[in-house]
């Protein structure tokens, strides 16, 4: 899907406009405080096994999705899966490893329209269902018509960095898109990543290790590119607080091992966009939309038309909800674009 890229700044602006006027959405508390830890998020037991689902009670909200969901299909291949609505478990096998993931499918999910995905990544120290907490996810997924996976790290951690001693991220997701679409009408040219502080890291690596599998990533309080990686050009959104204690807004001297946490936030936000405005071929400096939520900054005239944003959110903490409503934004963004049609 073409973007121009002033219909690019005008609809951001719009969203910005919302927020200066005090648009309101409702979210679960949860949010991290001012110690600057992760939420360790909800219970969420993960009860599946053997690669089979088993369905919990999710909850539903009626809304008008469908013709979303019609318009939103794409025609990749005839399909008629038809499945439970809610929030379900799976298991899978990674290697040595069992590793989870919650699946939503939306109450209005027909079985025969092809839908897009998304995966929903928790931070470090959380869990899927605290995630959803947070996020509220899964209300936008039955209000436009898509299926959230959200994606458990091994102990509550990823592995962004790609260790090979430990448990495979990449292989994971790749089973999970894999699992998702023998088992439901998904939109290959519509998936997505989105997640915050480590989840915002996976999700980055995610475009970079998965080149062509994402349609936009919306990294949220964790936008990393170190080292650069070469990919193809992805559209990225992110939100970001100047005073965010965690993940700092003008990174860490890699000496300093407890503000970078050994090495592992470096790079400042400022400069992590940097790379993924290179990698995407935008003009270098941002058109900057001030308000007083936030400061959207737009790279334009890139390859591709992909877009590249930040809200930066002066005084910001290391939050999801530092404005209100990131999901709304998250969404809105995604559903701007598409990857071209394979043949």
């Amino acid at each position: 899907m073409k973007v121009h890229p002033q219909a690019a700044v005008l609809l951001a602006s719009l969203d910005l406009a919302l927020l200066a006027c005090g648009s309101q959405k409702s979210t679960t508390p949860g949010a991290m405080g001012s110690g600057g830890s992760e939420p360790s998020g909800g219970t969420g037991a993960l009860v599946a096994s053997g690669g089979n689902v088993s369905s919990m009670a999710g909850g539903q909200s009626s809304g008008g999705a469908a013709g979303e969901i019609s318009a939103a299909g794409a025609p990749n291949g005839a399909c008629f899966k038809p499945h439970v609505g809610g929030r379900q478990d799976v298991t899978l096998t990674v290697g040595q490893f069992q590793r989870n993931f919650l699946v939503y499918v939306p109450s209005s999910y027909q079985g025969s329209v092809r839908v897009p995905l998304v995966f929903n990544l928790h931070g470090t120290g959380g869990d899927p269902a605290g995630q959803e907490d947070d996020t509220q996810m899964e209300a936008a997924a039955d209000q436009h018509g898509f299926v959230v996976v959200a994606l458990a790290g091994y102990q509550s951690r990823w592995n962004v960095s790609l260790a090979l001693t430990e448990p495979d991220d990449i292989a994971l997701t790749e089973q999970a898109i894999s699992w998702a679409k023998s088992n439901l009408c998904i939109d290959s040219q519509r998936l997505y990543a989105t997640g915050f502080s480590g989840g915002a890291r996976l999700s980055s690596r995610l475009a970079c290790a998965l080149p062509g599998t994402f349609a936009a990533i919306a990294p949220i309080a964790g936008v990393r590119n170190d080292p650069p990686c070469a990919t193809v050009p992805t559209p990225l959104m992110t939100v970001h607080g100047t005073a965010d204690m965690t993940n700092f807004y003008l990174g860490c001297p890699e000496a300093d091992t407890g503000c970078s946490r050994n090495g592992e936030w470096v790079e400042s936000v400022e400069a992590a966009l940097g790379d993924w405005v290179t990698l995407n071929g935008c003009s270098a400096t941002p058109v900057i939309t001030p308000s007083g939520a936030a400061d959207l900054l737009t790279y334009q005239n890139c390859t591709a038309d992909a877009e590249v944003l930040m809200y930066r959110v002066p005084g910001g903490a290391h939050d999801w909800n530092m404005l209100p409503n990131t999901t709304d934004l998250v969404w809105k963004f995604f559903s701007r674009h598409s990857l071209p049609a394979r043949p």
